[in-house]
């Protein structure tokens, strides 16, 4: 009996302090109203917001004045030979 108190004492204290670490992990993502793309002359950034103090976006081409966003894809065969 006197060893099931300590036992849910710390149980408790872990539970506690558990949740609130838990409760502390928020997403802070701050969208940027309209997006602003940052550019060279025809290669950008395209950010949509910061989540801290880090951007978030997406690589962009300039095509015939607009801005597109870039595909991933894999290597060029040429790329991928010694």
């Amino acid at each position: 009996m006197y060893v099931r108190w300590p036992t849910l004492l710390i149980a408790a204290v872990l539970l506690l302090s558990l949740g609130a670490l838990a409760g502390a992990q928020v997403f802070s993502f701050r969208p940027v109203n309209p997006p602003v793309v940052l550019s060279g002359g025809d290669v950008g950034f395209r950010i949509i917001g910061h989540d801290g103090t880090r951007p978030v976006g997406s690589l962009v081409v300039r095509i015939e004045g607009n801005w597109v966003p870039v595909k991933d894809g894999p290597p060029s065969a040429g790329l991928a030979t010694p």
